[in-house]
């Protein structure tokens, strides 16, 4: 079974990567050789719709069951989103940001308290990880330790992308 400490440290850890990676940008930038590309808030956005449906995911997550606690794991799913970036990766519908959860500060406080949340809904027994699995609409059946995987590797995936948009920024 997954280590709860271990994962909430690398929770944690990857909480304030993202903060720290944003804190002197202004929101506004985007990509500059993409015209379609997001901006840093939007980006933002679209991590914090996605990890508000996972957590609805691990609350009511399907009566199947995996023979093992994870099918992926973290380090399968960190080799994917290092490589997601280099690959063009279309968002569901309704993960797609839409300007309206705020300001780039407002967004990063709310993915902070929805993480805190989690936390403590998995520590007072409110969601269980355990072998169940819930649909995943690219990797298919995935248990709930991977769900909780996600999360950091989906931010890592948008980090990338972050770090490419910012440096860009200082090169102008």
């Amino acid at each position: 079974m997954m280590d709860l400490q271990v994962y909430q440290r690398l929770l944690e850890a990857n909480t304030n990567q993202l903060l720290q990676l944003t804190a002197n940008s202004s929101g506004f930038e985007r990509k500059q050789s993409e015209d379609e590309s997001w901006n840093v808030t939007q980006i933002l956005e679209h991590c914090l719709i996605l990890e508000g449906r996972v957590h609805k995911i691990l609350l009511k997550a399907n009566g199947k069951f995996a023979e093992t606690p994870e099918i992926f794991g973290l380090e399968k799913q960190r080799k994917y989103a290092a490589t997601a970036p280099l690959k063009k990766v279309k968002s569901p519908e309704f993960a797609l940001p839409d300007d309206s959860h705020g300001t780039k500060e407002e967004i990063l406080q709310k993915i902070k308290i929805n993480r805190e949340n989690l936390m403590a809904a998995i520590e007072n027994g409110e969601i269980i990880i355990d072998f169940r699995t819930a649909l995943h609409p690219f990797f298919g059946e995935i248990t709930m330790s991977d769900w909780l995987h996600l999360l950091i590797t989906h931010t890592e995936r948008h980090m990338i992308q972050l770090q490419e948009i910012l440096s860009d920024q200082q090169n102008l």
